[in-house]
């Protein structure tokens, strides 16, 4: 299983069949010595329903080691882990463990964009990046009226769609627009890059 350092990483897993609530935690060896210790452990929450799927996240710390890892993810019903929980006994509940592969957390590299855009009357505009980084990219494209000036942010409406996604289109639009700037923000979810 995939996962990044000093990033948000999700993890899913399904409860049992049958059953109560059941509560679900993970612990992960970022250091490699052999021990799960409580500062590597994560409340993942409760499945309320059997046989649902929890959707949790595992925030990696920057300082955990990379390559391949182990993790303990923990069920049972009764009462949430707590962080001291890694190898205590447990009923009505199970424990598996898992190889983790942990890569550095790379930040956003745009690798293509498109430039200034010349729009004949009555077509549309399409700005679009390129880019790739180890996490989820989020995108906010901005406008400005001229070459200074404070940038807003586009809002989808209008003229503007794709304005979270990695190409803005603008449909149509007519001759305000001429001198417009349009420029994208991007953002992954790493906490702290590795260089």
């Amino acid at each position: 299983m995939p996962a990044t350092r000093g990033g948000s990483n999700t993890i899913k897993v399904r409860a049992g069949a049958v059953g109560g609530p059941q509560y679900v935690a993970a612990w992960i060896d970022y250091n490699k010595n052999g021990t799960f210790e409580t500062t590597e452990f994560t409340n993942l929450g409760q499945i309320a329903i059997a046989g649902n799927i929890l959707t949790g996240t595992i925030n990696i710390p920057p300082t955990a080691q990379t390559g391949p890892l182990r993790m303990r993810v923990r069920m049972k019903r009764g009462t949430a882990f707590a962080n001291t929980d890694a190898c205590t006994t447990i009923t009505n509940g199970e424990t598996e463990d898992y190889q983790i592969d942990v890569a550095g957390c790379q930040p956003v590299a745009v690798s293509d964009q498109s430039g200034n855009l010349s729009v004949n009357c009555g077509s549309n505009a399409i700005f679009f990046v390129t880019a790739s980084a180890s996490t989820t990219i989020t995108y906010n494209w901005l406008f400005r009226t001229g070459n200074s000036g404070p940038w807003t942010p586009v809002v989808n409406g209008g003229i503007f769609s794709g304005a979270t996604n990695d190409s803005l289109t603008l449909t149509a639009p007519n001759l305000t627009y001429n001198g417009y700037n349009f420029c994208v923000a991007m953002t992954g979810s790493c906490t702290t890059p590795d260089t």
